[in-house]
């Protein structure tokens, strides 16, 4: 898919490519697992020094030839989207009628979160996170930073609670 690049491309973070091996300046302050049919995925927030975040995704699987495969992928947001995402969420979740968007909106303007441009947007399965101003590690052309998190992990698993909680501890 090609994107637009609407907005100066920030450096990207030194990329993580283990969640058990995390570089000096990073701290892991708090993960979840997600429990999908196929296989799990562990989420863990990681600070990186006092002004970003890595939302780290990675999980362990099975090849047909039976070997396990490792991946992580890395998610880099100002540290302040701890606090900016739970309320962007409620309001892109807010009804035309109570000062939400207009019905059908599939992704919400974009905002200047200290420094960096963000969205957020809806999936077939729940809902994305994206950084517009950072591209994805390794790619070529610009792709925008997009986390997707499904519906029944954010509110039934209790993902939204805890990022809620951790945005409580920045404050």
């Amino acid at each position: 898919m090609a994107y637009v690049q609407r907005f100066p491309s920030l450096s990207p973070l030194p990329l993580i490519s283990d969640h058990t091996r995390l570089p000096q300046d990073a701290k892991l302050i708090d993960s979840q697992v997600l429990h999908q049919p196929l296989r799990d995925k562990l989420l863990s927030f990681v600070t990186r020094g006092s002004s970003h975040l890595s939302i780290l995704s990675s999980t362990t699987y099975e090849l047909p030839d039976a070997t396990l495969k490792y991946s992580c992928v890395q998610h880099d947001f100002p540290i302040e989207v701890l606090i900016w995402f739970p309320k962007a969420l409620e309001e892109f979740r807010r009804p035309p009628a109570q000062g939400g968007l207009h019905a059908g909106a599939m992704i919400s303007n974009y905002v200047d979160v200290c420094g960096e441009m963000l969205t957020v947007g809806r999936t077939t399965e729940g809902y994305a996170l994206t950084n517009w101003s950072r591209s994805k590690h390794g790619n070529k052309s610009f792709a925008p930073i997009e986390l997707a998190l499904d519906s029944y992990f954010l509110f039934e698993q209790g993902f939204l609670q805890r990022w809620q909680s951790l945005g409580e501890r920045y404050k």
